[in-house]
């Protein structure tokens, strides 16, 4: 009896090769969902939706920018900080408004983030950082919910800065 050893080899690759597939992953973007040890000494740029009062006006920002630090080192979960936010208006004299901040980042991807001149927190919720360089997640100010994507940036001169009014 003759058998034919060139059939089985096809079988066995219809039945391993979809499995190899599965396991491997197409991206190089991995997410960091232990970010929260990680913000401290990181500096990030995009656009955070803000928004300032100013003699009866609203103002919106066109881009912020956020420094998180730490006097320990790169694996605490609080600390302190800069949020500098952009916009196309100098109402105030200035095109920024800038704040001293406080944060602290839980397990669960939250970052409290409090605005020491404008007395005021607000919350980066299930934040997640990506080995490309984004942190993505949304923005919470009391009723207002809004997706961010920010990118990793560098530090400026934080003490250029002009803080609170």
């Amino acid at each position: 009896m003759k058998t034919n050893k060139f059939l089985l080899l096809p079988a066995l690759l219809a039945i391993l090769l979809p499995a190899s597939f599965s396991l491997a992953s197409c991206s190089d973007d991995e997410p960091r969902y232990d970010n929260y040890m990680y913000l401290s000494g990181t500096v990030w740029e995009g656009d955070l939706y803000s928004a300032k009062q100013y003699d009866g006006q609203t103002y919106f920002s066109i881009s912020s920018v956020i420094g998180f630090y730490s006097d320990n080192d790169n694996y605490d979960t609080n600390g302190y900080g800069y949020w500098i936010d952009y916009y196309n208006e100098d109402a105030w004299g200035r095109d920024y408004w800038a704040n001293h901040i406080w944060w602290e980042s839980d397990r669960y991807g939250d970052v409290a983030v409090y605005f020491e001149e404008d007395d005021y927190t607000v919350y980066l919720r299930e934040a997640v950082m990506y080995d490309s360089g984004f942190l993505t997640g949304y923005i919470e100010d009391g009723d207002f919910y809004e997706d961010f994507e920010l990118k990793v940036t560098y530090a400026r001169n934080w003490d250029a800065y002009e803080y609170g009014e």
